[in-house]
């Protein structure tokens, strides 16, 4: 009877003995998956700000809160009490979503302006609703900026067919592997489908049409300012949106006849 009781006893402590071995392990899986994914709290805007808005505004309707962040994702400089802005006003519009950064934020008598980092120049394009990717390009964002462009021919252009008007070649490529939009100025109407020296003349005209276009503002090197410029006054611009894992590279352009190889 001792000898069953021993057993018995002897059996339990090795089960109590499993089960918090069993905890142990999953504790320190646990701990694990949360330093695998560290967080960090920092401000964020919780709805669109407009150019102007003083950090008071920005406090007193909720336009930000602290909101969790994985720790990789969080740009240096980060903003994280509203401390910080409570004497300032927003340097140009903040879309929601955005981690709030202290260059964001300006003075009132700089309020509406643009911040350009020292080493960098501004530079304006003009590109339509899907060249700057739907009016998802935002201040703060990083693209990439492709220009399509007209390739010199060898022969003179045969005419498309059933139409009198010659073959276009044109190719695309990478202009620009990453570049810091720093502001988005107001959209308009452009004209397309006529002739430059009728710009006069674009609603009259046939065939033209209008498609909303506006005013991205990079932060580029003074060189490369140099050739966004020529691009823009020579070819067409796209851009596209960037994160921080994003790899480019300046390859061989594609044109009309190597598109499809």
């Amino acid at each position: 009877m001792r000898r069953r009781i021993l057993l018995l006893l002897t059996a339990l402590v090795v089960a109590l003995a499993g089960t918090g071995m069993v905890f142990a392990y999953a504790g320190q899986r646990g701990g694990s998956t949360v330093e695998a994914e560290d967080q960090t709290k920092v401000l964020v805007a919780k709805a669109v700000i407009p150019a102007g808005t003083s950090g008071k505004t920005v406090v007193d309707n909720g336009l930000v809160g602290l909101e969790d962040v994985p720790t990789r994702l969080v740009p240096p400089g980060a903003l994280v009490d509203v401390v910080a802005i409570g004497e300032e006003e927003t340097a140009s519009e903040i879309q929601p979503g955005e981690v709030l950064l202290p260059s964001r934020f300006v003075t009132s008598a700089l309020a509406g302006t643009i911040v350009i980092p020292d080493d960098k120049v501004a530079v304006s394009v003009q590109v339509a609703d899907a060249q700057r990717v739907s009016g998802f390009v935002r201040p703060g964002l990083d693209v990439a900026v492709f220009d399509t462009y007209a390739v010199e021919v060898p022969e003179p252009p045969l005419p498309a067919p059933g139409t009198s008007r010659p073959v276009v070649e044109q190719a695309t490529r990478l202009l620009l592997p990453r570049a810091t939009v720093i502001a988005v100025g107001p959209t308009a109407l452009k004209t397309i489908g006529v002739e430059k020296k009728a710009e006069s003349e674009d609603a009259a005209a046939p065939g033209a049409q209008t498609e909303v276009a506006a005013l991205v503002t990079l932060a580029v090197p003074v060189r490369d300012a140099q050739r966004v410029a020529h691009a823009a006054q020579t070819g067409q611009i796209t851009l596209a949106l960037l994160n921080q894992d994003s790899r480019t590279s300046i390859a061989a352009a594609d044109d009309n006849q190597t598109l499809f190889q």
